[in-house]
């Protein structure tokens, strides 16, 4: 009977060797997993969705299935999770996954990817990949913003007066069609709302001149005064209403300030403190001369005849 014994040892090496090789937990791809859903399709982008199937329950006590669902782009095949669950030995063989509601930034995705993988085994469920559709807008921002935070508006200038063209109703006009730099001028002007502030400025480099009022049919009659500094030449008075945005213009031509000389020599002598004469503005040093001279004259001809 001895004989019999290294035969039947080895014929139970043989068998424990089998078994091993027939063990499902050492096979891949043979966890049942499926997929409901054979596409999927979202109103607009970074839409949430929800996935369900069966499967992907593990073997083992220890061991759990994790259901991830990634949405994927034409050039990448990973992609990036956007929802998973857990099913595990002893519970339901139904599987439900919300994914979030995330941007998409970049490349809009185009394939839904679910996998289910086993912790603690080396078996694993075949990788479905299902089509993605959008219905309304596509149009996906090209980086992901940096800030949620608005910037700080920077103060603006205050704005030139815009000159629009004149309406029939409206119409302007000046006193004068050129007016020396520091001269006075009379604008007046119709067609602006009843009551509104109207700016006259001078152009071509703005200078607010003044603001008036249109009375109750919208007219202006304003005395403005040329700047002293204005360069000689053609230049525009404008005015414009602050409510209706009313803009009219009138050529004005600016001239070079006139000059004035003043004699030199002549001298005015202010009478004194009592004086009973009037101040004539007379010279006096030719009046003190012929008197002398007269007075000369006849001292000399007294004189004369004293002698004969």
């Amino acid at each position: 009977m001895s004989r019999f014994r290294p035969l039947a040892a080895l014929v139970g090496v043989a068998t424990l060797a089998l078994a091993g090789i027939a063990s499902p937990a050492l096979a891949d791809d043979n966890i049942p997993f499926t997929v409901d859903q054979t596409s999927v399709t979202v109103s607009q982008a970074g839409e949430s969705f929800t996935l369900t199937g069966t499967g992907c329950k593990p073997n083992e006590a220890d061991s759990t299935g994790v259901v991830t669902v990634s949405l994927l782009t034409d050039n990448d095949v990973e992609g990036s999770p956007v929802g998973e669950t857990e099913v595990h030995r002893g519970g339901d063989d139904r599987w439900s996954v919300t994914t979030d509601s995330v941007d998409w930034y970049g490349e809009a995705p185009t394939t839904v990817r679910v996998s289910c993988a086993l912790s603690h085994e080396d078996a694993h469920a075949p990788v479905v990949k299902i089509p993605l559709r959008v219905t309304g807008a596509t149009a996906v921002p090209t980086a992901e913003p940096t800030s949620t935070l608005a910037p700080t508006p920077m103060p603006t200038p205050t704005a030139v007066p815009t000159v629009v063209p004149t309406g029939s109703s409206s119409s302007i006009s000046t006193d004068v069609t050129s007016v020396p730099a520091s001269g006075e001028v009379t604008v007046t002007a119709t067609g602006f709302a009843p009551g509104e502030s109207v700016d006259v400025y001078l152009h071509s480099t703005p200078v607010h001149l003044t603001t008036t009022t249109a009375d109750a049919s919208g007219k202006v009659i304003v005395k403005v005064t040329i700047p002293a500094g204005t360069d000689p030449g053609a230049h525009h008075l404008v005015l414009t209403g602050q409510t209706s945005g009313i803009s009219l213009r009138q050529a004005i031509t600016v001239n070079a300030p006139t000059t004035t000389t003043t004699a030199t020599g002549t001298a005015t002598r202010k009478p004194a403190t009592g004086s009973r004469l009037a101040a004539t503005g007379i010279t006096v040093l030719p009046l003190l001369l012929a008197g002398g001279a007269v007075l000369g004259g006849t001292a000399l001809a007294a004189r004369r005849r004293a002698t004969s």
